[in-house]
């Protein structure tokens, strides 16, 4: 199941930490092995491996300092605000105007009265600014726990991002390759991110950014498996084996516990994962709809696209599932996912009939066509057929195709447009129920 050092370096997408050369326009994150062009959205960089520079602090976070076990890493100068309680307040307060308190469902927590949902406690937060939560039942790949981070919105609907950085399957490519971001990943590893999600759909200040008054919940990657495994496989030689905890999916239920304790009846809300968190924002759909059955639900697929199985190596496949025990969820969304993942798409429209699939990527993307062994005129061609012979079936999925190679493009939606249609909005038709809503390709 071993593929070349080479192929596997750029093609899982080895998170770097925040490119120098950014700071003008904002830092971004790359989750491309620092492929020109490349800038990936918030893919772990801040976790602990994954990557030559994965230690590396974006810019404006060098002199950050940690207050207390679960306390946040604060910018420096004056915008330092030291935190202690367990579910640290990280990034910046809420601007004038830009949130106010939240009504109705939107409410943290719920009232006093309220019995709280049965399976979680809900979560409370300070609306218009991000707090870290611990979750000791969750895990990444060495065992350390993780949690998520909460920035409560207005509107009464609410943003689930999963994050991506690369993948890894066994001994080569999580032990030598190191192919995938990895743990700790805690308070102040997200802190580190803050700078970097300011020019992001997180942005509360943007007009134009149709989750500006949404809820945001942000799902760190830390377990190798795109969100999706539930495994604890043993790498290394015999009687020197490492444990790797693929738990992405157990991770997600114990997030989603309290989460819809948090929110139980949100008007509407978005599955969103960018590179590896796209596959496990599909895989984790369903769990997210058990949740919540009344509410609008948008799935979000920023740069994986789900193509038919044979066009993935039958080698990643088998490393997938035998790893990551992958059958039993991908097999509870259809028969034959596991080995097809395009039916996901089809198998999430016929069950929940109404709901969107917005997909987003660059038809020449540098990351996922070497990730698939493709040239660039390859992985085009490819795509052409997923959108003809897949896409084309399913009525409320439409894709947002990019002439270029970079990959994931949601770091700054703002500055992505094509055939003079921007992302910002037409993420906004997906979202509003516009009936306009259509595809935009080349």
């Amino acid at each position: 199941m071993n593929a070349t050092p080479a192929a596997l370096a750029l093609a899982l997408g080895l998170t770097l930490a925040a490119c120098a050369d950014g700071a003008a326009s904002g830092p971004k994150f790359v989750d491309g092995g620092g492929l020109p062009g490349d800038d990936a959205l918030l893919s772990g960089d801040a976790g602990g491996g994954g990557g030559a520079a994965a230690d590396a602090a974006p810019p404006g976070t060098r002199d950050a300092a940690v207050t207390g076990s679960d306390a946040a890493v604060s910018p420096p100068a004056d915008d330092a605000r030291p935190v202690s309680k367990p579910d640290a307040t990280v990034g910046p307060p809420p601007d004038d105007g830009a949130v106010s308190p939240p009504p109705d469902d939107a409410a943290v927590p719920p009232p006093p009265d309220a019995a709280p949902p049965p399976g979680g406690e809900p979560i409370d937060a300070p609306s218009g600014q991000w707090t870290w939560v611990d979750f000791p039942d969750s895990a990444c790949n060495d065992g350390s726990p993780t949690g998520i981070a909460v920035n409560p919105g207005v509107d009464g609907r609410v943003l689930v991002f999963l994050t991506g950085g690369g993948s890894c399957w066994d001994t080569q490519t999580c032990l030598v390759l190191h192919t995938t971001t990895t743990g700790p990943f805690g308070a102040p590893q997200f802190a580190l991110l803050g700078p970097a999600m300011a020019a992001t759909f997180f942005n509360r200040l943007d007009p134009a950014n149709p989750f500006r008054g949404w809820s945001y919940v942000f799902v760190p990657y830390c377990t190798g498996d795109m969100h999706g495994g539930n495994h604890i496989a043993q790498y290394g030689p015999p009687g020197l084996e490492t444990p790797f905890h693929h738990v992405g999916r157990a991770n997600m239920e114990a997030f989603f516990r309290r989460i819809a304790a948090t929110w139980p009846h949100p008007a509407g809300f978005a599955m969103m994962g960018s590179s590896a968190g796209a596959f496990g924002a599909a895989l984790n759909y369903p769990l997210a709809r058990s949740y919540w059955p009344d509410a609008t639900g948008v799935l979000i697929d920023d740069s994986f696209p789900l193509f038919p199985g044979d066009v993935y190596p039958q080698s990643v496949r088998d490393g997938w599932r035998d790893a990551w025990d992958l059958t039993p969820l991908a097999e509870s969304i259809c028969a034959g996912c596991a080995d097809d993942p395009s039916l996901i798409h089809g198998a999430l429209a016929a069950a929940y009939p109404g709901d969107r699939q917005a997909v987003i990527t660059s038809v020449w993307d540098a990351v996922i066509s070497s990730y698939l062994y493709l040239t660039p005129v390859g992985y085009q061609l490819a795509l052409d057929d997923l959108a003809t012979q897949v896409w084309a079936n399913i009525p409320d999925l439409h894709a947002f195709r990019v002439m270029s190679a970079t990959h994931a493009q949601l770091s700054d939606p703002t500055l992505v447009n094509q055939n003079g249609v921007n992302l910002f909005d037409w993420l906004g038709q997906a979202v509003s129920g516009d009936a306009a809503w259509g595809d935009v390709a080349p």
